[in-house]
């Protein structure tokens, strides 16, 4: 088992990819052949030959404005023959050549020529400090260095680690915006927002442990502003944020974004002044993960979790988190800052010991809150004015908010301990 180092060294190289049409029907416009970019498409009919079609597709990928095919060249080497050459070393395209339609017309699809290699490209044999990309078992690491890494980040998704390290002196860009077309080597350079990224975004890969941000010296980095990453391990993960970019680099998005689909893959959060989020990119993602932590004791960090994602457990002692999620969670502990709940979740138990809990959640059936533990701190439900019910609530301690013609609670107890208050508005 290696330990390997992302070096960024890989040599450009671009991408050669070649496909043809093998024949069309006899009465050719009974087939119609294309090819598909990231969901959009460029079609011609079946022409006189498969020769003079594929000359159709051809001029017609080349007149195409759409920014996924203007990134690639387009050619006609030789009869039926279709070549697609990125205009660009270092930036991957995925194109698929395909037949549809009543005749007896066929295609032979795309594939590489030539791979596309690249500083910026995750499974480029050169990038790695042995020259060799990571196996099972390996320990990859990302440290002193601001090298970006953006294209074929699922090159490696069926590879399972022992441990993936990003360091906080790792100070490039781990992954691509979701709603912006690459286009360029740096990746951040010159996207275009005319259309989103259809290329993974995330590096997808397997890890039994992920350790994010560490650092052994007094002068702390700055550490990697975007940074996603797609833990798909199959069994347990821990996953260990250390620190953050004190900012992320893409709007309204915090630096650290996280995806999983494993029950066990729990989470720990020590510091995060830039954020982590959990499937928060866009309303269609989703993940599964196990516990979520947020251990951090200076009140900076901020943690956001999407209303696609699954998991068990959540514990905080600081800071202002916003959570959703899509189905219920076991048990939720606040030791201190503020959690804030939304969506149609429920939690199962609440226990707030110090801090503050805005519960707006609203399930579409069932309880809100099943049993809360109100010790200290306090608990409102004055942020949604849509009717839910809040099971059991003993209140020992802190201070209880509720509009009671929007909350319902089942059974209340009433604190004994000196000092509680509870407010109720009617």
């Amino acid at each position: 088992m290696a330990t390997k180092r992302y070096t960024g060294n890989a040599l450009a190289v671009a991408q050669v990819a070649s496909g043809s049409i093998d024949s069309v029907d006899g009465t050719p416009a009974n087939n119609t052949f294309t090819v598909t970019i990231g969901g959009v498409a460029v079609s011609v009919p079946g022409n006189t030959s498969a020769s003079q079609t594929a000359i159709d597709l051809v001029a017609a990928l080349n007149d195409s404005a759409h920014p996924y095919f203007t990134a690639v060249t387009w050619a006609n080497p030789s009869a039926g023959n279709i070549t697609a050459t990125a205009d660009v070393a270092g930036v991957p395209f995925e194109a698929a050549l395909t037949e549809t339609g009543a005749g007896s017309g066929a295609v032979t699809g795309f594939s590489n020529d030539t791979d596309c290699a690249g500083p910026a490209v995750l499974d480029s044999p050169g990038n790695y400090s042995d020259g060799s990309v990571p196996a099972n078992g390996d320990t990859l690491i990302f440290a002193d260095s601001d090298q970006d890494v953006a294209y074929n980040l699922d090159g490696l998704s069926g590879v399972g680690l022992a441990a993936l390290i990003v360091e906080q002196t790792y100070t490039g860009l781990l992954g691509l915006p979701a709603s912006s077309f690459a286009t360029n080597a740096a990746p951040a350079t010159s996207p275009d927002d005319s259309v989103p990224e259809y290329r993974a975004t995330y590096l997808t890969i397997g890890a039994e442990l992920i350790e994010i941000g560490d650092h052994n010296a007094v002068n702390i980095p700055n550490g990697a502003r975007r940074l996603k990453i797609d833990n798909n391990e199959a069994g347990l993960s821990q996953t260990i944020i250390y620190n953050t970019a004190p900012v992320g680099i893409d709007a309204n998005l915090p630096a650290v974004r996280l995806l999983a689909n494993h029950a066990g893959a729990d989470v720990e959060i020590r510091a995060a002044a830039g954020g982590v989020g959990f499937a928060v990119e866009n309303a269609a993602e989703a993940a599964t993960f196990g516990d979520l932590t947020v251990a951090d004791e200076s009140g900076a960090a901020r943690v956001f979790v999407g209303a696609g994602v699954t998991f068990t457990n959540w514990v905080q002692h600081s800071g202002r988190h916003v959570v959703r999620s899509a189905a219920a969670i076991t048990a939720a502990e606040v030791e201190g800052g503020e959690l804030v709940l939304r969506g149609d979740q429920a939690v199962t138990t609440l226990t707030i010991n110090a801090g503050s809990v805005r519960a707006e959640n609203e399930p579409s059936a069932g309880n809100a809150l099943g049993t809360v533990n109100l010790n200290g701190g306090a608990l409102s439900g004055l942020g949604s004015s849509i009717a839910r019910v809040w099971g059991t609530v003993n209140h020992e301690g802190g201070r209880l908010e509720r509009d009671s013609s929007h909350v319902t609670i089942s059974t209340y107890t009433p604190p004994t301990g000196r000092g509680a208050i509870d407010v109720a508005r009617a």
